[in-house]
C-alpha cells in the first residue's frame, strides 16, 4: 500500500490542531460534551437531579420529555422543576492564565404556569453543579435583568435563557443557588 491510512492521516491532523488550553480534552465528563443531541444531554441532567433528590430522601419522577421532574416537599406540597442542563464553554485568557467560563441553557418557559422552580445542572470538564431558583425568584430576577436571565430566545418572546458568567468583570453563577457540586 502506497501513502498513509486515512485513520492514520485524520489522526495526525487533529493531534496537530489540538488546543492545549481547552480543558475538556481527556477530561472527565469529556464525554458528556460529545453527546450527539442535546435532548441527550439534558436527559443526563434530569438522571443527575434525580440522583440528587433521591440521596435526599425524596421520590422524584421524571414526568416528560421536556425536563420536568415532579416530588412532595414535606414543607411546600408537590414540587415541580424544569430542569436545563448545559456544558461549560471556557475561554483561555493568556494574560491572567485563567479561564472565562460560561453556560448557555435555553428554552426556559416563562409562560408555563407547572413549574415550581428552575433548575440548571452546570457541567465542567471535571465535575458539574446544580443550581435552582424559585418561581417567584426566576420572575423577579427576570424583571431586574439579572441572574443571567433574559427574554427573547431564537426569534421568540416565549421563551427565555440564563447565560451563567464568570469572567473578570461578572460572575452570574452566584446570583442562583448552589445546592450541589459533584
Amino acid at each position: 500500500m502506497i501513502g498513509i491510512p486515512l485513520k492514520e492521516a485524520i489522526s495526525l491532523v487533529k493531534s496537530s490542531n489540538r488546543d492545549d488550553h481547552c480543558p475538556w480534552i481527556g477530561s472527565e465528563n469529556e464525554e458528556f460534551r460529545n453527546l450527539s443531541t442535546p435532548q441527550d444531554k439534558g436527559k443526563v441532567g434530569v438522571l443527575v437531579y434525580q440522583s440528587f433528590l433521591k440521596a435526599l430522601g425524596q421520590e422524584p419522577e421524571i414526568v416528560n420529555a421536556e425536563g420536568d421532574i415532579e416530588y412532595t416537599d414535606p414543607y411546600s406540597g408537590l414540587v415541580k422543576d424544569e430542569v436545563k442542563t448545559a456544558a461549560a464553554t471556557m475561554s483561555y485568557r493568556k494574560r491572567d492564565k485563567k479561564f472565562t467560563t460560561k453556560h448557555w441553557f435555553n428554552q426556559i418557559r416563562p409562560m408555563q404556569k407547572s413549574w415550581s422552580g428552575i433548575v440548571l445542572v452546570a457541567v465542567f470538564p471535571n465535575y458539574y453543579q446544580i443550581y435552582r431558583m424559585k418561581r417567584e425568584d426566576y420572575f423577579r430576577n427576570r424583571i431586574a435583568g439579572s441572574a443571567g436571565i433574559t427574554s427573547g430566545h431564537t426569534g421568540t418572546n416565549e421563551l427565555d435563557q440564563v447565560i451563567l458568567v464568570d469572567n473578570t468583570s461578572q460572575n452570574s453563577y452566584n446570583e442562583w443557588e448552589l445546592i450541589f457540586e459533584g
